[in-house]
């Protein structure tokens, strides 16, 4: 149900109608639309995520991903294909995909690449929650040489 402020409530079912699209709506919208997947989700093996997306007053369009589960249950997102194809480019190997290293006093995990983020395109995770790194922080976590960029190439120091 959602109040007189579009506001949801969990204890009963939506009755109300709502008269515009708004970001704090569009978001509680997502979030019960990712619920409602869970159970297609399921039975494809497959991860089904909304976010994002656009809005305006009388309508939202939302941006969904479906991904592929691999063995260990990780979705195969474009950002963890671009970790194995592009990570020798910053100075890593494909096989760190997963790797977990130590920044700030923090357990982190690698889970992707953005390989047009200049500054920080290695994605990792720490405790469900994204953070993003310079490809050198994480070498020299992982022990390994440090590489630096320039155009047109990579070298390792």
């Amino acid at each position: 149900m959602i109040d007189a402020h579009n506001e949801f409530t969990q204890e009963e079912p939506m009755t109300t109608k709502l008269t515009k699209m708004d970001k704090v709506v569009c978001r509680q919208l997502a979030a019960r639309m990712n619920e409602l997947l869970k159970p297609l989700a399921e039975e494809f093996n497959v991860q089904i995520r909304l976010g994002g997306g656009k809005y305006s007053e009388g309508s939202f369009s939302p941006k969904v991903e479906v991904a592929i589960l691999n063995e260990s249950g990780q979705a195969e997102t474009p950002d963890r294909e671009a970790f194995r194809t592009y990570a020798t480019m910053f100075g890593l190997e494909a096989s760190d995909l997963g790797r977990s290293f130590v920044a700030n006093g923090k357990t982190f995990v690698i889970s992707g690449l953005k390989p047009n983020s200049y500054v920080r395109p290695i994605l990792a995770t720490c405790n469900g929650k994204p953070f993003k790194f310079p490809a050198e922080a994480v070498a020299k976590a992982l022990g390994k040489p440090v590489p630096t960029v320039g155009i047109g190439t990579v070298a390792v120091a």
